[in-house]
């Protein structure tokens, strides 16, 4: 008997739900043809973001509810920004995550920076055939390197010393390594970012 109760006891709970998800369904759906009405495009994107991120909607769902597009959607919701730790040094950092099937990352940009500076004398070496000194990576971050380069990106007049492309990323290229840390200005050369790896693989 007491199984029985518990039994109608349930069903009149569901149907209770039941009820009030369909009231919470029209509720929803006076509240989008509202918004629809009122939101511009600043709000109208807020909404498809939180849908797209936060409460895991699908493009074809968020389509529905906002008569946006649904191939449309991701590019409308925008990036998110997820926190993780790095597998190399632990630390925290923010990552930039434009899709849901967007692969991650797991290491941080600085460890990827170390990572690629580590390997840069021998690739350095190996395309010109000369010694690159051990700690040449080091010395690119130094204080020293920072002001050599900023005053040799001003004789240059900020332009690629090649090209005078102004609009490329520059580079102040080393022609030797002699005077490492007592750079003359014949040691050195502004190059854009082409021609700087063209310089490399020449």
């Amino acid at each position: 008997m007491k199984m029985l109760a518990e039994i109608k006891q349930s069903e009149l709970m569901l149907e209770h739900h039941q009820k009030r998800l369909e009231t919470l369904g029209n509720q929803i759906q006076t509240a989008l043809v509202d918004f629809k009405a009122d939101a511009d495009a600043e709000q109208t994107q807020k909404l498809i973001h939180h849908l797209y991120w936060y409460q895991n909607q699908t493009p074809k769902s968020i389509s529905q509810l906002t008569g946006c597009e649904a191939k449309r959607v991701w590019k409308i919701a925008g990036p998110t920004y997820i926190s993780q730790s790095c597998t190399s040094c632990g630390e925290g950092f923010i990552t930039e995550v434009e899709s849901k099937n967007q692969k991650l990352s797991t290491v941080c940009n600085q460890c990827k920076f170390d990572d690629y500076q580590k390997n840069r004398t021998k690739v350095l070496t190996q395309y010109l055939g000369q010694n690159v000194p051990q700690d040449y990576d080091k010395y690119l971050r130094s204080e020293h390197w920072k002001n050599t380069r900023k005053k040799a990106l001003e004789r240059a007049q900020f332009q690629c010393q090649l090209c005078a492309n102004q609009d490329s990323v520059l580079e102040v290229h080393h022609n030797n390594y002699g005077n490492l840390g007592k750079e003359e200005s014949k040691d050195l050369i502004v190059l854009c970012r082409p021609c700087h790896r063209r310089f490399h693989t020449k």
